[in-house]
Formats: structure tokens, sequence, C-alpha cells
């Protein structure tokens, strides 16, 4: 078989990825949720299944804080957290009293019928 180029993958420079996170309400829960999603969702470089499949025990709040994402064929990764996102994970969880110990295994982030996202 035959080798074919690869395309060359883009990238958001840094001025479109903060104009994106500019752009969710942080006024109202649901813009809170969004602006923390997309935050995870761009310091951790995870896949979009890969964040909808998170549940609360997978954020490790403490020093270091992590987060464990489960991949394509249940591989675990460790990956570390900026400040920002941190807070940001910290003021979601306890906005939506996610800190309690019985609800380790509720899904991080859930949609208006408080399911897991799909």
């Amino acid at each position: 078989m035959k080798k074919t180029a690869k395309n060359t993958v883009l990238h958001l420079i840094a001025d479109a990825m903060q104009h994106l996170l500019a752009q969710p309400d942080r006024n109202s829960p649901k813009g809170r949720r969004d602006l923390t999603l997309l935050s995870t969702l761009y310091d951790s470089g995870c896949r979009v299944q890969e964040l909808a499949d998170l549940r609360v025990l997978d954020v490790i709040l403490d020093n270091p804080s992590v987060l464990i994402i489960t991949g394509k064929g249940n591989k675990v990764r460790r990956v570390p957290l900026m400040k920002n996102t941190l807070s940001l994970l910290k003021q979601y969880i306890t906005e939506n009293s996610l800190d309690k110990p019985w609800r380790n295994d509720y899904p991080l982030f859930v949609n208006k019928q408080h399911n897991k996202l799909t």
C-alpha cells in the first residue's frame, strides 16, 4: 500500500480560544457549566465522549489536581489541571452540590434533565 500524505492538524490561536471561552453567560448556571466544560475540554485535551463520561470521582481537586480520563479501550490516563480550570471545577462542583460523598458516581456534566450529556 502506498502511504498518503498526512493532513496538518489545525489548532486555535490563543485569541480565538479566549474569544470562545468568553461566549458562555457567566450569570446563568447553564453558562457557568458551559464555561467549565469548555475550559476542561481545552485544558485536558480529551475527546468529547471522554468528557461526557467523566464522573465526580474522576476529578481530584487536592494537590496535585488531576483529571482521570478513561479513553478508548478503557485506557486510563491522569491529566494535570491548570489553576484556572481547577478553580472553575471547584466552583461548579460546589454550586451543583456534587461535593457530597454519595454523589461521587454521578456524572460531572449533566443536561437539563440531570442526565449524563450525550
